[in-house]
């Protein structure tokens, strides 16, 4: 997570207490998505039991928002097999194949920053959508193959 970068010492703080929960886990779209659920979706703010306790709600909030808006950036600017990657790794991590319903619900939506420029928010739609696409022909053709 060299990448991320805040203007506040204290935020930068709170960053170092993200970066070892993130650290746990595989792939940048598991840390995205894992992000996307601390977001309150109505207010637009992040909350974390521990980290806010500690660092109080207004750096963590400002530390995650940073977080989950570098780590998104770093995904757009990837290639779509990269986005095939991450998906599959997602998927192991959540023990879950999110595949179908994703492309039918367009969950991924969800896991882009609040303020995020819409043409990024485009962009990784349309790599995300590209990705899923590839994942749901590899398993038809696997299955073609298996009958």
């Amino acid at each position: 997570m060299d990448q991320i970068e805040a203007e506040d010492p204290a935020v930068q703080v709170a960053l170092l207490g993200l970066t070892v929960i993130l650290d746990r886990m595989d792939g940048i779209l598991t840390k995205i998505v894992y992000l996307s659920t601390l977001r309150d979706n109505k207010a637009g703010t992040y909350i974390h039991p521990s980290l806010s306790r500690v660092h109080g709600a207004e750096r963590t909030n400002r530390a995650l928002a940073v977080c989950h808006r570098d780590l998104f950036r770093w995904l757009v600017r990837a290639p779509v097999s990269q986005y095939v990657k991450e998906l599959e790794l997602y998927m192991r991590s959540a023990h879950n194949d999110v595949v179908a319903e994703w492309r039918a619900l367009q969950s991924y939506r969800g896991t882009i920053p609040c303020g995020a420029p819409r043409f990024l928010s485009e962009i990784y739609s349309h790599n995300m959508e590209s990705a899923l696409l590839i994942l749901q022909n590899r398993s038809s053709y696997r299955e073609g193959l298996a009958s």
